[in-house]
């Protein structure tokens, strides 16, 4: 059964469904109903922890063993991040999985749940927002500091022969790639996190009305 046909019977206060489950049946229903969302939830966090895991490697790998000194140090600073945001990611896991296995009342252990996700998908939008003028700034002052070997290895820009075309080509560049980063973040939250936080509030307005 689904959670909004669910909510709505429980709404109405259907004699016919309130015959057929006590208050035992509905509570195991929510139990059953919250573990399936929390697992996807958990599931989301660890292919996302494993990614990090992957890239972490392959940029670091990069970093000891590139050709080019400017994109070693790229590669090198943004395997630390990886790292970093796996720890974090770590780290919810296991907070997810005190609050689930706690002392305090299911709702209570939801809320909070709940709660933590909502801060960390803000907070994952607010970190992604502000990697990118990083990237960016970070990214063309190597270049420029290797600027004959970026030549070699993007042919676009060794295509560009005047500053002017260079800084139009610029400034495409950032509008476009900020533009589609920000609606690929907001898809991707809503996709992986923001759905299942839909479904757990939800599911908290069931615990009030069971």
């Amino acid at each position: 059964m689904e959670l909004d046909e669910f909510k709505k019977q429980v709404r109405q206060k259907d004699p016919l469904i309130r015959s057929l489950k006590s208050e035992e049946d509905i509570g195991i229903l929510l139990s059953k109903r919250m573990q399936s969302i929390l697992s996807r939830i958990k599931r989301n966090i660890w292919i996302e922890l494993w990614l990090c895991i992957v890239f972490a490697i392959l940029f670091a790998l990069v970093g000891i063993f590139g050709k080019y000194h400017f994109l070693s140090v790229y590669f090198s600073v943004f395997a630390v991040v990886f790292v970093l945001v796996g720890v974090a990611l770590w780290f919810l896991l296991k907070k997810i999985a005190q609050l689930n296995a706690g002392p305090l009342p299911v709702k209570q252990n939801l809320q909070k749940i709940h709660d933590i996700m909502k801060e960390f998908v803000k907070r994952y939008f607010q970190l992604t927002m502000g990697l990118i003028p990083v990237c960016l700034v970070f990214s063309f002052l190597l270049g420029y500091y290797g600027n004959e070997h970026v030549v070699e290895i993007d042919p676009v820009v060794s295509k560009l022969k005047s500053p002017t075309a260079l800084l139009v080509f610029l400034i495409i560049y950032i509008i476009a790639f900020t533009i589609g980063a920000y609606y690929f973040t907001k898809w991707y939250l809503k996709k992986v996190y923001g759905n299942y936080l839909v479904q757990l509030q939800l599911l908290i307005f069931e615990l009030d009305e069971a």
